[in-house]
């Protein structure tokens, strides 16, 4: 009996141990995917500010165009009613 309650004292330390290294174990785990984490956060963030960036860029240089655009629709307006306006005053003399 006592063989018996030293054996099983044993074992259960044994397994208590091993519990607890795997324990350790774990923790280490977590710490490493924190540590990982951490680091995409950071390098998402990143390219979402690169992305951001690239995207104001783009919408800068397309209201330019339009604005190009508008006042050449603007300079050929004018120009087409100055020819209306030349020949209806040479119609109206």
């Amino acid at each position: 009996m006592v063989s018996e309650t030293v054996a099983a004292e044993s074992s259960m330390e044994a397994r208590i141990a091993r519990l607890e290294s795997d324990i350790g174990h774990l923790r280490s785990d977590v710490t490493e995917i924190k540590v990982d984490l951490r680091s995409l956060r950071d390098q998402f963030s990143s390219r979402v500010d690169q992305v951001n960036s690239r995207i104001d860029r783009l919408a800068e240089q397309t209201d330019n165009r339009f604005d190009s655009v508008i006042e050449k629709i603007d300079s050929l307006a004018q120009h087409t009613n100055n020819r209306f306006d030349s020949v209806t005053e040479k119609i109206d003399r």
